[in-house]
């Protein structure tokens, strides 16, 4: 038998080429062959199929598994953080590929999820490892420490941002009131929440992420005071951002603010002493890295070929899902009597 193995695309090719063969294996020993010498087990590779059809089911109606994996987690989001939970999640479910979407379907964490879908967190990590989703939790700890040991943030920066100018016309504008906390969002849905900024802006994400870097200027007071900031849903803290004096017209003060995790809303503000009227610039906004670095193998199976003598077919591993790279194959050659059989060939697909 002579193989000829093609270029690393996906799905892994082989070309076998079957003469007479001499020697011959009982049928009832071809199953412990295939395991031992293509590394998959029986049920791996049932398993394995059981993937590909589920990818193949989300890239036929994408619109539809999306729907139901947010319909999966509604019931186990806080409502006081997540009540448009839709709006924040579509735009991430629509960029991420059917191989992410399954991947974030078995994954019980919301966090985890979302990682899955940006690609912080390798799909094959769940897929491998899941034949259900894992058991899902309540999303309450929307309040996230902006760094750590464990977990790294990198900074996306962007072209400054107006966000919030409450000096303009909107639901949310008009000036701040002493010990009256006011709401915003960030992100690009706080264009339609009448908070006084802009209309549209390059690079300002649509998911509420940990942190934020933005320039907050405070004018139009007319005695001394001062604004502080905290994220949605917290605690007034004891410190200020800002103290404003009315012999200056406007005072800016830039710096990090912790965000609400993939609620809502972003940020709380709230003056006291005069009323101030606020302005809010991003300028960028932390997250957890993608974490290629740490990929994850899957193991997808092909078909089983037979090969009559002095014939030859090509035979193919499982084809690697969009946002997977082909790296390797694997195949199992068993013969009976003087026909050659390709049991289960198989692609290692990285992410």
């Amino acid at each position: 038998m002579t193989r000829l193995i093609s270029s690393l695309t996906a799905p892994w090719v082989f070309l076998l080429i079957a003469s007479t063969i001499s020697s011959a294996q009982s049928p009832a020993s071809l199953p412990d062959v295939q395991a031992a010498k293509s590394g998959m087990t029986d049920l791996e590779i049932e398993r394995s199929y059981e993937i590909q059809a589920t990818v193949a089911r989300i890239e036929k109606d994408k619109g539809a598994y999306i729907e139901e994996l947010i319909q999966n987690w509604i019931p186990y989001l806080d409502n006081r953080a997540y009540t448009n939970f839709r709006d924040e999640v579509m735009p991430l479910m629509q960029a991420a590929t059917p191989w992410q979407l399954y991947g974030a379907s078995l994954a019980g964490d919301f966090r985890a999820m979302i990682h899955v879908l940006t690609g912080k967190v390798a799909a094959g990590k769940y897929v491998n490892s899941r034949i259900k989703p894992e058991a899902r939790t309540a999303a309450s700890d929307f309040l996230l420490n902006l760094g750590g040991t464990a977990t790294q943030l990198v900074f996306t920066p962007i072209t400054p941002c107006r966000v919030v100018d409450t000096r303009n016309a909107g639901a949310r504008t008009g000036i701040l009131q002493p010990g009256a906390p006011r709401a915003f969002d960030l992100t690009t849905s706080g264009f339609a929440k009448g908070q006084g900024g802009s209309a549209t802006c390059l690079g300002l994400p649509s998911f509420s992420y940990l942190g934020w870097s933005a320039n907050v200027t405070v004018t139009g007071y007319t005695d001394n005071g001062g604004l502080q900031t905290y994220p949605y849903l917290t605690s007034t803290p004891s410190t200020s951002l800002i103290n404003f004096f009315p012999s200056a017209y406007a005072i800016a003060n830039s710096g990090t603010l912790t965000g609400c995790y993939g609620c809502d809303e972003d940020v709380n503000f709230v003056g006291f002493g005069s009323p101030t009227h606020l302005i809010v610039d991003v300028t960028g906004y932390y997250e957890v890295a993608t974490g290629y670095a740490s990929g994850t193998v899957t193991k997808l199976a092909g078909t089983t070929q037979t090969v009559t003598p002095n014939a030859f077919v090509q035979v193919v591993g499982g084809a690697c899902p969009a946002g997977t790279v082909l790296i390797s194959g694997a195949q199992t050659n068993s013969s009976g009597g003087t026909i050659l059989t390709s049991d289960h060939n198989s692609s290692n697909c990285l992410v």
